[in-house]
């Protein structure tokens, strides 16, 4: 393995790792809003929290299938 494939490596892992810990975190945030009696607009909230989530789901994807296509590069 070359050093840019370990670079890549590197970051399509940390890639990954962040939007699963930003995944987790936004369903918390959820929750959290949604139970409680804060003035934001709970519309606006539950908007919001599924633009998010689905950003961290993306990166979760986009993450493992940079992670997948380094190794398939890098070992063959």
């Amino acid at each position: 393995m070359s050093a840019l494939d370990l670079f890549l490596l590197l970051l399509f892992v940390c890639w990954t790792s962040t939007s699963v810990a930003l995944l987790t975190d936004f369903r918390a945030l959820r929750t959290r809003l949604s139970k409680s009696r804060a003035r934001n607009d709970p519309y606006a909230i539950r908007h919001r929290s599924r633009i998010l989530t689905a950003f961290a789901c993306g990166g979760v994807v986009t993450g493992v299938y940079g992670v997948l296509g380094v190794l398939y590069v890098a070992l063959t």
